[in-house]
């Protein structure tokens, strides 16, 4: 399993601080995108656990999980299954 985080925060300051964290546990792959491969239970909740703490009720923070089924090219994802 993979994950996919997107956030979308609207205090600069909050924004900050959880593209920060989510730099350190995962990698950024657009503006606010990053790829969480192959995340341990445990690792995954702490991880939801500390970004909840850091956004306010007005903030989202969406995780879409995927496979890995279909090859990923330089240049576009032939097939994403969800």
């Amino acid at each position: 399993m993979n994950l996919i985080i997107s956030y979308d925060i609207s205090d600069e300051k909050r924004l900050r601080k959880v593209a920060k964290y989510l730099e350190k546990v995962s990698f950024r792959v657009q503006y606010s995108v990053f790829l969480f491969p192959n995340p341990k239970r445990e690792h995954l909740q702490k991880v939801i656990s500390d970004l909840v703490k850091m956004i306010g009720e007005e903030d989202s923070i969406k995780v879409y999980k995927f496979s890995m089924k279909y090859a990923i090219s330089n240049y576009e994802i032939e097939k994403f299954i969800v």
